[in-house]
C-alpha cells in the first residue's frame, strides 16, 4: 500500500486520509483543491487501501475485508508517529472510508493513538443507507415519469430494481452507476476544483486490476459488506468527531443517518445540520471552502 506523506513539515499534527472504498485513487484525490488549505498546516497522509488504486502485491479475496482494512489502518497510523514525526494524529474518513475508520475506533487501545476523526458521510449502517438510497432513486424515477421525462430510461431503472430486490455486489455497482448518472455522488461537478500535483509512477495494470475488483469483495463479519450496520457499537467510540454530511447525498441520504449517528456515538460528536445542503456524497470537493473551515477549527480545538 502506497504511503505519500505531504504538507506542512513543521507541523506536529497530521491527517489521514481513507479513501472511499475500492474504486477511488488516492493521486486523483490529492488534486482537489481543498487539500492545498489543509496541507498549508499540517502533514497529510494519503494511502491507497488494499486492492484499491495504486495498491500493489495481488491482495487475497478472503483479505478484503472492513476488519482486515482496520488492521492495515493500524500500521499506517504507527508508520505517521515513526516517519512524520508528529504529536497526534486524526482520521478523515468519507463513506466506506468512514466505516474503515470507525471499525478501527472500536479497539480501545487503537483509539488512544488518535486525537479526533472528520467523519465525511461514513458508511458505517449500510442496510438502512441503501434502503433509503433505493428509495431516492425510485422517487425520482417516479418523478421524471409523471413530467414525461426520459420515459424509458427510468422506467428500465424501476424494472431493474423489482427484479433485484437485494443488494448483491452487482446490484450494488449497478446502483453506484445510477446515483452516479444523476448527480446523486456529486451534487454540482462545477463546484469541483482541481489543483495540479505530482503523483508516481505506477504500473498502469495494478490500478485496471484494482478497479476490476470494484466493491465486489469486500466482506463484513463473513457476510458482503452491504449487510453491514455498526450502530449499535458506535457508543464504544469515545474521542471527538467532526460529522459532516452533504443535504443531497444520494449515496448515504443525510435524513435519519446523520442523527442516528450522533445519537449512537453522543456528546462527542459535533455536527451541524444546517451546513453543506448543496452537497453530495463529497462535500469536501463541493464545498472545499467550508470544509477546510470547519476541519481546522476541529483540529485546532483538538490538536
Amino acid at each position: 500500500m502506497p504511503i505519500n506523506i505531504t504538507g506542512n513539515k513543521l507541523a506536529e499534527q497530521a491527517i489521514i486520509y481513507i479513501n472511499d472504498g475500492l474504486t477511488t485513487n488516492v493521486n486523483n484525490e490529492k488534486n482537489n483543491i481543498y487539500w492545498s488549505y489543509i496541507e498549508k498546516n499540517y502533514k497529510v497522509v494519503y494511502f491507497d487501501q488494499r486492492g484499491s488504486g495504486t495498491a500493489q502485491g495481488n491482495a487475497k479475496t478472503e483479505d478484503m475485508t472492513i476488519e482486515q482494512f482496520a488492521r492495515d489502518l493500524d500500521k499506517v497510523v504507527d508508520f505517521t508517529f515513526q516517519i512524520a514525526k508528529v504529536k497526534s494524529v486524526f482520521l478523515h474518513g468519507v463513506g466506506i472510508g468512514g466505516t474503515v475508520a470507525c471499525q478501527y475506533l472500536l479497539d480501545s487501545t487503537k483509539q488512544n493513538k488518535i486525537n479526533g476523526f472528520i467523519a465525511e458521510a461514513p458508511a458505517y449502517n449500510m442496510v438502512d443507507a441503501l434502503t433509503l438510497s433505493k428509495l431516492l432513486v425510485l422517487q425520482m424515477a417516479d418523478s421524471n415519469i409523471s413530467q414525461n421525462s426520459n420515459i424509458l430510461y427510468w422506467q428500465s431503472k424501476i424494472d431493474y430494481y423489482n427484479a433485484h430486490p437485494i443488494f448483491t455486489a452487482d446490484v450494488f455497482n449497478e446502483h453506484i452507476n445510477i446515483l452516479q448518472q444523476n448527480n446523486g455522488i456529486i451534487f454540482n461537478p462545477n463546484n469541483v476544483k482541481q489543483r495540479s500535483t505530482d503523483a508516481p509512477n505506477t504500473p498502469v495494470d495494478a490500478v485496471y486490476k484494482n478497479q476490476l475488483k470494484s466493491y465486489s469483495d469486500i466482506k463484513y463479519n463473513g457476510q458482503y459488506f452491504t449487510s453491514l450496520n455498526l450502530t449499535p457499537l458506535l457508543n464504544k467510540i469515545d474521542i471527538p468527531i467532526l460529522l459532516i454530511w452533504g443535504d443531497k447525498d444520494a449515496f448515504l441520504p443525510k435524513n435519519n443517518l446523520a442523527i442516528q449517528f450522533r445519537n449512537a456515538i453522543g456528546a462527542n460528536v459535533s455536527y451541524n445540520p444546517t451546513k453543506y445542503l448543496l452537497t453530495g456524497h463529497v462535500p469536501h470537493a463541493e464545498d472545499f471552502l467550508t470544509f477546510q473551515l470547519d476541519a481546522n477549527a476541529f483540529i485546532n480545538a483538538n490538536k
